[in-house]
């Protein structure tokens, strides 16, 4: 993953604007941002990201509005349009935490709640999520792995009202493992001792050692001795690096470094 970049400025409410009600044969920007979410929530599989309202499209509003228990009407209202971004509204909800509770907590209830929400990509590091967590940079050079873990933390700041993180947020690993190395916050696996890591986030070594290729939260200790739980983007059920969604998933706590956001 690359890890110097300048953010573009990106306004994540573009994702949830609409004009008004798509329907066959209109063709627009929005039509193609009706065709992203719908493939996003799984309406179909296959969808051209045309900008196009024809039968394909028209058939997969129906196809949502039936999943969703609505009149399959195959019009995209203001109704059909709300329930296809409903999770991103939720996601973007501030977080509202017990007083005294600590960053890491608080990013950990936060990533907790994303969890059953359908984050997830169209195609490769595309689609309206993959913006959001990159702040509008999507493509298949951006993996959003870190991404999603600086939008966890920016969530977890707000809700203790703390300014800034104990050490810079980037969307490269690399990057973001030399910040908290920078900041005295960084803890090889290899040389930890029981602990627990519940809201530390995580890199994944490159065999050389010398970088870092994925990172996520710490839930908690697994069930299965020597692994945590944790929460992860751009991975898929097996824990690949480069997969689809944001999962809860099982690592193994010496094949990982730590990065504190607890002292």
């Amino acid at each position: 993953m690359r890890c110097t970049v300048r953010l573009m400025a990106y306004d994540v409410m573009n994702e949830l604007r609409w004009s008004g009600p798509l329907r066959r044969g209109d063709r627009s920007a929005e039509v193609r941002r009706l065709q992203e979410w719908l493939l996003v929530n799984r309406a179909v599989k296959k969808l051209a990201l045309d900008g196009d309202f024809g039968p394909g499209t028209e058939g997969a509003v129906k196809s949502f509005q039936a999943m969703v228990g609505v009149e399959p009407t195959g019009v995209a209202d203001e109704n059909t349009l709300g329930l296809l971004t409903a999770p991103m509204r939720a996601a973007l909800q501030p977080l509202v935490v017990a007083p005294g509770t600590s960053l890491g907590e608080a990013c950990a209830l936060y990533a907790e709640s994303l969890l059953p929400l359908g984050i997830r990509e169209i195609v490769p590091n595309l689609g309206p999520y993959v913006r959001w967590l990159m702040r509008g940079m999507e493509g298949t050079e951006w993996p959003w792995c870190a991404g999603a873990m600086r939008q966890v933390v920016h969530h977890g700041c707000a809700a203790v009202n703390l300014r800034e993180p104990p050490f810079a947020q980037s969307v490269g690993c690399a990057r973001l493992a030399r910040n908290a190395q920078a900041a005295g916050r960084f803890l090889k696996g290899k040389t930890l001792g029981p602990r627990n890591l519940r809201g530390a986030l995580f890199v994944i070594p490159q065999p050389s050692g010398r970088d870092w290729f994925h990172t996520g939260i710490v839930l908690g200790d697994h069930d299965e001795e020597d692994f945590v739980r944790t929460a992860e983007g751009n991975t898929n059920l097996a824990g690949s690096a480069e997969g689809t969604d944001f999962l809860l998933g099982k690592r193994r706590r010496a094949k990982m470094d730590y990065l504190l956001l607890d002292a």
